[in-house]
């Protein structure tokens, strides 16, 4: 809790003797219900600018204790860089450097936050060059919301932009086409 509200009130150098009792306990993070840890954290990342606060965590071993498949602020600075939207699960994505299935399963996220999330860390092969028929291609195999997030965290907000504004094609055929066409 006091990242969440460093990240959100605080201005200047954070205090010495907090930063002293956090390090101390840090292996006291182990105890903490997932639940709460991925609810803390959560808020966190939902806060306009949560980067000083996530690499004072990295700091003081705090990242490393939450998220010890792998995590690092940078990727979570590139993604504020490009101006990102404010997505948890998004921000989530651009600081892990681990297994995010692992992570996922470990902070018992929803099923639907777990497959995107993991669906964000999948490669990500479209590039600003591609027309729109490879667009529309990769819009019908992935949901437009990761692939739209994957976009953000290449570090390509115009192609973010142009799938965003792009309808997932649907295949214009049904089952009762083909019984009707015998």
């Amino acid at each position: 809790r006091y990242f969440r509200f460093f990240a959100r009130y605080a201005r200047g150098a954070p205090d010495p003797a907090a930063t002293a009792a956090i390090r101390n306990g840090v292996a006291g993070l182990a105890g903490l219900s997932v639940e709460r840890v991925w609810n803390e954290l959560a808020g966190l990342l939902a806060v306009p600018d949560p980067c000083a606060a996530v690499t004072l965590m990295a700091d003081l071993g705090v990242l490393a204790a939450l998220l010890p498949e792998g995590a690092s602020p940078e990727g979570l600075m590139r993604l504020l860089a490009v101006a990102a939207p404010v997505d948890p699960i998004l921000r989530l994505a651009a600081l892990l450097t681990g297994d995010a299935a692992a992570v996922a399963i470990r902070l018992k996220l929803s099923v639907a936050d777990r497959e995107t999330l993991v669906g964000l860390r999948q490669p990500f092969t479209l590039a600003a060059t591609d027309d729109d028929a490879a667009l529309r291609r990769a819009l019908a195999d992935t949901k437009p919301a990761v692939l739209v997030g994957r976009a953000w965290l290449a570090g390509q907000p115009g192609l973010a932009g142009r799938l965003g504004s792009m309808p997932r094609p649907v295949f214009p055929l049904e089952g009762r086409h083909i019984v009707a066409a015998g």
